[in-house]
């Protein structure tokens, strides 16, 4: 042990039955030196203040400062009593060893300075004749059947034997004979001359053998030695003598030491207390939590030498971690006062010493020099010594703490040998620490066999306070919060047959409690009723998997809708499901499932194949299904166990019948929250259909869910998608030859997923969430109830990227069209809406355009084209108008009396060569009224007709320009009505400049980009193309910065935008473009990664 020396003592295994030495064994010199030898024994012997008191008040006496002459010692069986008694014979001895460094050493001061005067006055006391008289009870002192023979006389008395010992025999040999009592005169005359120190120590014992002697002149005379005490203490008051008499009983006489007649006892202290000036003395206190003197003793006796340098450090630390109180709780701490005992060691070697009826500070010396030893043996170096190092296994202390009673015995013997076995610490997680955790509460509490708990058991704030050593906790890696966590465990374990709890208390009691009963009756149903576990087991696991119920824990966590609870069944046996499209869960209570058995559940159906194969998932245990039937098994006895426990446990009384009721029902809730914890840990093995053969996986739990487990292992391996995605929907049912371009019925669709086990499991909102995602992105159109959903149309055009239109919800008939079919039927139907008319005197006009840029539209119409089965786009426009808004447009009117008319052109966007002649159809058509007059006006060009009487028709002849040009035609009717159109020519060139990219540019050459005005924009360019960028950038903020740079690289480029949009923490505004040095093809990999950039920028393109 750090910084202790042990006295050599200490390690003599044969001393250990030797630590309170009989007096007589001391006079005559047999005892062992460190009893024998006066410094010796004060090294080892502490000075208590009954020592002190008693030695000065003798002192006084000695010296004639005063007359207190008789001093009476009471405790019981090894209390103290003899060694107060060898204190005084060796001090009046001598006395110089009182004032040896030694013996005065580890005293505070001031008594330190009361035993050096002690020590002093009875050496000055040495030559004043002091005649020390031991009267040892258990030695020979001569009685009437066994005289003492001294020639030539025998002594058979004990005034006698005083008598022979002063050299005055003459004085009471008549007496001697006769077996009479002496007079007070003649014990004064006796005692004359000289200061007589009696020491009369085990005088009970020497009074009982005589009452008991069958010898008639023995017992006549025991009858007389209480009488010559009465007589001697009389005899004692007013001389320079004194008698110190040991009692073994309590104070208050109502408890005597074991093994000793009571009235003989009492008789005793009667005749002694009757005479004035006799008092009672204890040999030491042992009040409060520290153990009063106990522990100075323990210490003086164990260890030669404690470093207080090193013990202050200790204490420091201890009160470090004392300061946890969610931990330690808050309470008195005593450390100083019993350092280098825990006090707890103190307090608990107490209760076993006092409430085993052992022999008080005798047995708690033997029991520390046997912990000591043990723990030098085993090279253990604890900071403290703490009471589960009493180790009741321990062949030479189990017969110390269990040999006194058959209580005891039991145990010592079947509560030891079942409830703290190595087998049961091994089931903890912190088998070192359970052990000693238990080890205190047993022997804390076995002592008062209680059957219900007391004041001052342990309780986890004070169980912390027992266990934890420095020491130990750093050998074993513990943390503090790991007391909690394994009491917590202990408090739930089921496995103690002797271990009672109640209120978050701990005790032992040797009659078996309700555990036992519960595990017999567990292995009685598993032996005998094992049929009606695994019917109650099948219950408890659909409550748990279906209902989404615990049997402890009220609600799992099961958020999981995939399965619906008609299309889940939980049995031990395999069942069929109906052959429908529904998802389905299987769990099997079994773990010998093999794939034969997988596959008949998952692909037949009667005795022929089932249809919707990808469909049925199987869950079943990967282990062992012996834990999950001992638990059900144990909560089936719990309930069956109720109903005893009064009948077994009623003759203790009410409240234990109620403390092993609440502990049954605790076992029950520990073991369905075991059951609830280890449920989903067991349903390990997932099968599932995958290319027409079963995938077994093993589930790895995230969740106490069986359904969770279950759903994120099918996500985990792929089986079910975990965000379905238009293109991932695509790329799946690619695997199966399934594509969009032909239309399809949201049903089929379905039932091709369901039937096809090369497919993941899809949910209808997974379906259709795909399937809403691929309408959004314009990959495809549904046709529901007769009306297309697939482009927006818009009354304006608005300021966001262009999507199709929102689904509200896919029905089971609902079409999916491929995007072709959906746009040229949206279009079919929406040219419907198209008019232009006089209806009551108001002129209404309806039609459409497609704006392909902020500044540039076009009319529907002129982007389709007439066949028989209806309008379809032109095929070079397919890309415009998917990626365009339609917009629909309205005009209203009031005319009143006069005509209208509608003007009308046939084309409105032509491109050509330059010079290249081009017609254009104008149409007059009259509105309201008919043959008036309409005069045709053009900015370029000529008409074959420029007036005439509505209506009629012309044609518009004009060149291709140079560059792009609109031009103007211009209607006025004789009323004044005047209508207007316009017609864009542009000449066709190989150089062309786009705000989007659309499939009829690809395989030109990209020349530059023009626009860009932010950073994500620009990182969407590759950098291995070689490209020259110029611009600049601003960053504006607290901050400002602005850059500019002409034919930077782009790698260069990118690179100074991210550093110093690092440094400063904002993303720059900018104003690009970037020129490729030699152009780049646009194959499909570059059409792709630009596509993106659309409606941003402008693309400089040459065409090929």
């Amino acid at each position: 042990m750090q910084k202790l020396k042990v006295w050599e003592d200490v390690l003599d295994e044969t001393l250990d039955m030797q630590v309170a030495p009989e007096l007589g064994d001391v006079v005559n010199k047999t005892a062992h030196k460190i009893y024998t030898e006066p410094e010796e024994f004060f090294k080892r012997t502490y000075f208590t203040d009954s020592m002190v008191q008693i030695l000065s008040r003798l002192l006084n006496t000695l010296s004639g400062e005063e007359r207190h002459n008789i001093f009476l010692i009471y405790s019981l069986f090894g209390g103290g009593k003899t060694h107060t008694i060898l204190t005084i014979y060796h001090a009046i001895n001598n006395p110089e060893s009182l004032i040896n460094e030694n013996t005065l050493k580890d005293y505070p001061e001031d008594k330190k300075e009361k035993i050096k005067s002690i020590g002093l006055k009875l050496k000055d006391l040495q030559n004043q004749n002091i005649k020390i008289l031991p009267i040892y009870g258990k030695g020979k002192l001569g009685q009437p059947s066994n005289p003492l023979n001294f020639e030539p006389y025998k002594i058979k008395t004990l005034w006698g034997y005083i008598g022979h010992c002063l050299g005055k025999y003459a004085l009471v040999e008549n007496d001697d004979k006769n077996l009479t009592v002496p007079t007070i005169d003649t014990i004064r005359e006796l005692l004359k001359g000289n200061k007589v120190v009696f020491l009369v120590d085990e005088i009970v014992h020497y009074i009982d053998n005589l009452y008991n002697s069958g010898n008639e002149d023995d017992r006549r005379y025991a009858k007389n030695i209480c009488k010559f005490f009465d007589a001697l203490s009389t005899a004692l008051i007013g001389t320079d003598s004194v008698m110190i008499l040991t009692l073994p009983m309590e104070k208050d006489g109502e408890k005597v030491e074991k093994g000793y007649n009571k009235e003989i006892v009492l008789s005793l202290h009667r005749a002694v207390e009757r005479v004035g000036g006799a008092e009672l003395y204890s040999p030491l206190r042992t009040e409060g939590i520290s153990g009063g003197e106990i522990v100075e003793i323990l210490k003086k006796r164990i260890f030669e030498n404690i470093d207080n340098d090193f013990k202050e450090k200790i204490i420091e630390k201890y009160r470090e971690a004392y300061a946890n109180t969610d931990i330690f709780g808050r309470f008195e701490e005593n450390l100083s006062k019993t350092y280098p005992f825990h006090p707890e060691y103190i307090a608990t070697l107490r209760t076993i010493v006092e409430r085993g009826n052992l022999q008080k500070t005798r047995d708690m010396v033997r029991i520390t020099r046997i912990v000591v030893r043990n723990l030098l043996q085993e090279d253990e170096f604890p900071t403290l010594i703490m009471p589960y190092h009493i180790n009741p296994r321990n062949e030479k202390l189990k017969g110390i703490l269990f040999g006194k009673n058959q209580i005891f015995a039991d145990y010592g013997g079947a509560v030891l040998d079942v409830d703290l076995s190595l087998e049961k610490f091994k089931r903890f997680s912190k088998p070192e620490l359970a052990e000693v955790i238990l080890r205190y509460i047993f022997l804390k509490t076995y002592p008062y066999d209680s059957p219900t708990p007391l004041e001052g058991f342990p309780k986890k704030d004070s169980i912390a306070r027992a266990v934890y050593e420095i020491n130990f906790f750093e050998k074993h890696a513990l943390q503090l919060t790991d007391i909690p966590n394994i009491i917590s465990e202990i408090e739930k374990s089921s496995s103690f047959i002797y271990l009672n709890k109640k209120d978050e208390i701990f005790w032992f009691w040797r009659v078996a409690n309700v555990s036992q009963m519960v595990e017999s009756k567990k292995e009685e149903l598993l032996t005998l009723n094992i049929v009606s576990v695994h019917k109650k087991l099948e219950e408890f696991v659909k409550k748990f998997a279906v209902e989404g119920k615990g049997l402890k824990t009220k609600k799992i966590g099961n958020n999981i809708t995939f399965f619906k609870k008609n299309d889940i069944i939980v049995s031990r046996d395999p069942q069929e499901f109906q052959d429908d499209e529904d998802y389905k869960l299987q769990i099997l209570i079994r773990d010998d499932v093999d794939k034969s058995t997988l596959y008949r559940i998952i692909y037949q159906y009667g005795t022929g194949t089932r249809t919707y194969r990808n469909t049925i998932t199987v869950c079943y245990a990967d282990k062992v299904l012996n834990k999950l039937l001992e638990i059900t098994a144990r909560i089936i006895a719990c309930d069956k166990v109720k109903g005893d426990i009064k009948a077994k446990y009623k003759s203790y009384g009410e409240e234990v019948v109620q403390i092993q009721t609440n502990m049954v029902r605790s076992i029950e809730d520990d073991a369905k929250a075991e059951f609830d914890e280890f449920v989903a840990n067991t349903f390990k093995k997932i099968a599932y259909p995958k290319d027409n053969d079963v995938e077994i996986v093993d589930a790895t739990p995230t969740s106490k869910s069986i359904l969770e487990n279950v759903y994120s292992t099918l996500v985990e391996w792929g089986k079910i998608p975990s965000n379905l995605t238009f293109e991932g929907l695509m790329y799946n049912l690619n695997e199966v030859n399934i594509t969009f371009d032909k239309p399809i019925m949201f049903s089929e669709l379905r039932s091709i997923i369901r039937t096809n086990t090369k497919l993941p499991f899809i949910t209808d909102e997974q379906l259709k969430g795909a399937i809403k995602e691929g309408v959004e992105d314009l990959k495809i159109g549904i046709e529901s109830d007769g009306k297309v959903l697939f482009k927006r149309i818009y009354p304006n055009v608005p300021n966001h990227d262009e999507a199709g239109v929102p689904i509200p919800d896919i029905k089971e008939n609902d079409i999916i069209l491929p995007k072709i079919k959906a746009l040229n039927k949206q279009i079919n139907q929406i040219l419907k809406d198209e008019r232009d008319e006089v209806v009551d005197n108001k002129y209404i006009k309806v039609w459409y355009e497609v704006h392909i840029s902020d500044s540039e539209s076009l009319p529907l119409r002129e982007l389709v084209e007439e066949t028989e089965e209806g309008f379809v786009v032109k095929p070079e426009f397919v890309d415009l108008l998917i990626n365009g808004y339609i917009v629909r447009k309205t005009e209203e009117k009031i005319i009143g009396e006069r005509n209208e008319f509608s003007l009308k052109i046939d084309r409105h966007n032509i491109e050509g060569k330059p010079g290249e002649d081009v017609s254009v159809k104008v149409v007059i058509t009259p509105l309201k009224g008919s043959g008036f007059e309409v005069n045709l006006e053009v900015e370029e060009g000529e008409l074959d007709v420029s007036y005439g009487k509505a209506p009629y028709e012309t044609t518009w002849h004009v060149k291709i320009p140079e560059v792009k040009k609109t031009y103007e035609i211009k209607a006025v009717s004789e009323d004044g009505v005047v209508k207007t159109d316009k017609i864009t020519l542009t000449p066709r060139t190989d150089i062309v400049e786009v705000h989007e990219l659309s499939e009829n540019l690809k395989g030109g050459i990209l020349l530059e980009i023009k626009g860009i005005k932010s950073y994500d924009d620009l990182n969407i360019i590759p950098e291995n193309l070689d490209a020259k960028v110029r611009g600049g950038f601003i960053i504006e903020n607290d901050e400002y910065f602005k850059a500019n740079f002409n034919n930077l690289s782009l790698d260069v480029v990118k690179y100074l935008i991210e550093e110093i949009e690092g440094v400063m923490g904002h993303k720059p505004n900018l104003n690009v473009e970037v020129t490729f040095v030699d152009g780049v093809k646009i194959d499909d990999l570059i059409f792709e990664k630009l596509r993106s950039l659309n409606k941003k920028v402008v693309f400089k393109i040459k065409k090929c």
